[in-house]
């Protein structure tokens, strides 16, 4: 089959690029801003093929405030997959396979959320954990956590998303335990295809 690749070659600040590397997946609006910011007419190419040009302003309609996105309705574990891969793929990829490899999954979870179980919350915010504990708040498994979700919510979320995210490694749904993975890239891709 024949393919067409399609180049866009952009000049940001050194401040915008900043930006850009502290995006997390958990702050749209501060996402979207970005994006508005990088596909601003003044940064946009002059020597665009068609085909290129078309895919620009694409992308620039994505990055306009105007646009309503479509927020899919994901489930509570499929969250968690997404904060830990986010979390694996910025670590030691020979630290992350010594665990994968040795099936530590609890030991894999408190390193790849060690961050925020140090600081005591994930995002730093209480209202949005309050609205990530509100959105899935049926899934959530709180047996064994004792801190209170109303008078400490960023606590909470952070003690859940550690407890449920051993649960999610050790399920049957993930079967990790009879999969054999050479790199991380490979772990990292199985978790991102696994339908949760």
């Amino acid at each position: 089959m024949e393919k067409t690749t399609l180049k866009l070659e952009i000049e940001l600040s050194q401040e915008l690029a900043e930006k850009m590397a502290g995006l997390t997946a958990m702050n749209g609006e501060a996402n979207q801003s970005v994006l508005a910011q990088i596909f601003d007419y003044k940064n946009k190419p002059n020597d665009l093929s068609d085909l290129d040009n078309s895919f620009w302003y694409y992308l620039k309609r994505f990055s306009e405030d105007s646009f309503a996105h479509v927020i899919a309705q994901d489930s509570w574990y499929s969250f968690l997959r997404d904060v830990l891969v986010e979390e694996l793929e910025g670590m030691d990829e020979d630290e992350v396979m010594e665990f994968v490899q040795q099936q530590d999954w609890n030991s894999l979870v408190f390193r790849a959320l060690e961050n925020s179980n140090v600081n005591g919350s994930y995002t730093c915010n209480s209202y949005k954990s309050k609205k990530i504990l509100f959105d899935y708040w049926g899934d959530i498994d709180a047996d064994e956590v004792e801190t209170n979700a109303f008078e400490e919510p960023e606590a909470f979320l952070v003690e859940v998303m550690i407890l449920n995210s051993i649960t999610l490694l050790n399920s049957s749904e993930l079967d990790l335990d009879s999969e054999e993975f050479e790199d991380m890239d490979e772990f990292l891709n199985y978790l991102k295809e696994a339908r949760l």
